[in-house]
């Protein structure tokens, strides 16, 4: 049974790695790796399934989706 968490080690340092959460709104572009955030038009989305309706500064429309999500009690407290 999966309760949604991976242990994750490397160099000395273990932690657990949330699989299921509210994903952060946020894109990387793979042309200049800038971190570009939703906008408030466009929350709530799911960065791994909707990429960002603008293209990057450097012009670039090709990103990365953000993986990582919010601990439960984040976004519980966050207020848009």
């Amino acid at each position: 049974m999966s309760i949604g968490l991976k242990i994750c080690s490397g160099i000395g340092v273990s932690h657990v790695k949330r699989l299921l959460g509210v994903p952060f709104p946020a894109w990387t572009c793979r042309a200049c790796g800038t971190l570009l955030l939703a906008t408030r038009e466009e929350l709530p989305v799911d960065p791994r399934l909707t990429g960002p309706n603008r293209p990057c500064s450097c012009g670039s429309t090709d990103f990365d989706p953000e993986q990582d999500v919010m601990d439960t009690w984040l976004h519980h407290h966050v207020r848009l």
